[in-house]
């Protein structure tokens, strides 16, 4: 029964690709309607240091680990552009040098309009988005939140000029 539901999920593996490249050639749409053109998920292991000289919060420095997911959707707009869904969230442990551990969570939403580029926005291009880190001790230690809108300019040298973000008191805080 493993077996086949092993090899049930590496056939549906093999498709998707073909299925999801069709529907990228599709300029209107994909026959259910749906306007995504392409979706693609990059899981990878996160590792980050948070210092007393980087975050004036902390008494000690931060170590943490855990795993991230990055999910890039991609729309096609009438006029032949793309626009970007960007969705990063990482979820983790961490310890301080006094031992104390906690758990954290990061999230971050990025949104493009009308870029150009594969499968990621090719620079100069406006983007906009939510970026939030979360830090919540198990056993002692210091918690905290970090928040910012940021709304940007990316140029072509990769410089960035800001168009009006806001950020928290501690904006620094965050190691993602």
């Amino acid at each position: 029964m493993r077996k086949l539901l092993v090899l049930t999920i590496s056939a549906a593996a093999l498709t998707i690709p073909s299925m999801v490249h069709a529907k990228e050639d599709d300029k209107s749409a994909n026959p259910e309607g749906s306007p995504v053109i392409r979706e693609q998920v990059i899981q990878q292991p996160v590792n980050w240091t948070l210092t007393t000289a980087a975050c004036p919060l902390l008494t000690t420095n931060i170590t943490g680990s855990g795993t991230g997911r990055k999910t890039i959707t991609l729309v096609r707009n009438p006029q032949g552009t793309l626009n970007y869904k960007i969705n990063q969230e990482v979820s983790g442990t961490a310890t301080d040098a006094n031992s104390h551990h906690y758990i954290f969570l990061y999230v971050n939403t990025a949104f493009v309009d009308s870029g150009t580029g594969f499968p990621l926005p090719q620079q100069p291009y406006d983007t906009y988005g939510t970026d939030e880190f979360r830090l919540i001790p198990v056993d002692g230690g210091t918690a905290f939140t970090t928040n910012i809108f940021f709304k940007l300019r990316i140029h072509a040298n990769g410089s960035f000029t800001d168009l009006g973000s806001l950020f928290s008191p501690n904006a620094f805080c965050d190691p993602i």
